[in-house]
């Protein structure tokens, strides 16, 4: 048979024991808060800046709806813009792993910037260099 000892310095160090635990445990949820403060920080951050069709095409970019990405291009977002870590919204979409999103906006980026123009092959020679019988009189 297994008896606990009486004497008041073993009563006393399981009342510490105890009471370590629940201090442990406070200081694990104020740390715990905390990071989720900074991480809530950080999100809200990230975003400061922007209008509000592209801080809309962000936000729905993060919750993966690409009828609401849609949405925020058709009401004027800025699929260039940056957010405050550097990203784009297409950056974003591929980081978090939604390459549906990302395309569509890739897409939409390249069908905005392409333009005759510059489709169009680049110059081979420059007309200040050229010989004067090619110049225009």
């Amino acid at each position: 048979m297994i008896t606990a000892p009486t004497d008041s310095t073993s009563r006393t160090s399981a009342v510490a024991v105890k009471g370590g635990w629940r201090w442990m445990v406070c200081v694990a949820a104020l740390v715990l808060a905390l990071l989720l403060a900074f991480e809530a920080a950080a999100q809200s951050t990230a975003t400061t800046g922007l209008s509000g069709p592209t801080l809309r095409l962000f936000k729905a970019v993060e919750l993966n709806d690409i009828a609401a990405v849609k949405g925020s291009l058709d009401d004027g977002a800025d699929i260039a813009k940056e957010n405050a870590d550097g990203m784009t919204a297409a950056d974003l979409a591929v980081d978090m792993g939604h390459f549906i999103i990302a395309h569509y906006l890739l897409s939409r980026k390249l069908l905005g910037e392409a333009t005759p123009v510059m489709l169009a092959p680049a110059p081979t020679r420059d007309t200040a260099t050229a010989s004067p019988a090619a110049k225009p009189k």
